[in-house]
């Protein structure tokens, strides 16, 4: 389904229009959280290792504490697929924590039975999976990794809710746009911390191939809702049009081939 969409005075906004209601399967425990901490900081504040200033297409130029905020929450989502599918007796490889410096990554978040699967995340009030425009091509391959054994396919693109309030944390205590952090400051930010999680649904092949062909993007410079501008272009697919994730548990579950 595609976004309302309505232009006003030059200006383009979208609405979302087929949404799911946040509905918590589990929380993080605190081991989980810390791990994820020191790989963020590492990647941030630490400079071991080093995450895109700005994303593909993308104007703003981010500081460590934007940086270290996005890497804590992806690597939080990562371990909330894991920890889920676990739970149904599906043993993902643990989430990689090696620090890459910049131009390196890991080639997929997962790979089980044949399956390529990778992981957005988005807060708990999210509901869309945004991929930058720039990063796909039209049979839905991810372009920085066609050298990868990949190829930059991925089988299952799944969205994970995370009820995650870092970035408001760096915000009140004003670094989230600072570059230096020290670790009785981060100890601070992180007092009293919880993260629960959702799993709105994944993408196929299929799915994202449909978007791509269809266009379904939301432009540089647009806004979601009334205040979020979008700082690149982005696919988009609404959470009320994933494939529930029962689907794919089965699959893994089975070694079977996609559903599409």
């Amino acid at each position: 389904m595609l976004l309302r969409r309505n232009v006003e005075r030059n200006r383009v906004s979208y609405i979302i229009n087929s949404r799911k209601q946040f509905n918590p399967l589990n929380t993080l425990d605190s081991n989980t959280i810390n791990r994820c901490k020191e790989f963020a900081y590492a990647m941030s504040f630490g400079a071991q290792g080093q995450h895109r200033a700005n994303r593909t297409g993308g104007r703003n130029v981010r500081r460590n504490g934007e940086i270290f905020c996005d890497a804590f929450n992806g690597k939080l989502g990562e371990f909330a697929i894991y920890q889920y599918f676990a739970s149904q007796n599906i043993n993902l490889p643990e989430p990689d924590l090696e620090v890459y410096g910049l131009g390196q990554w890991d080639d997929t978040d997962f790979f089980y039975n044949n399956y390529c699967i990778a992981i957005k995340t988005t807060k708990h009030f999210g509901n869309l999976l945004l991929l930058e425009f720039d990063d796909w091509d039209t049979e839905g391959r991810y372009i920085p990794n066609y050298d990868s054994p990949s190829e930059g396919k991925y089988d299952a693109i799944i969205l994970v809710r995370i009820n995650s309030d870092i970035d408001n944390r760096f915000r009140n205590n004003r670094k989230y746009f600072c570059d230096t952090l020290t670790e009785r400051e981060l100890n601070t930010i992180f007092n009293g911390f919880s993260c629960s999680f959702d799993i709105p649904g994944y993408a196929s092949i299929p799915l994202l191939q449909h978007v791509i062909t269809h266009n379904q993007i939301i432009e540089q410079g647009s806004y979601l809702g009334q205040t979020t501008r979008m700082d690149a272009t982005n696919y988009y697919i609404q959470s009320g049009d994933l494939l529930d994730i029962n689907r794919l548990t089965y699959q893994l579950s089975n070694n079977s081939t996609p559903i599409v």
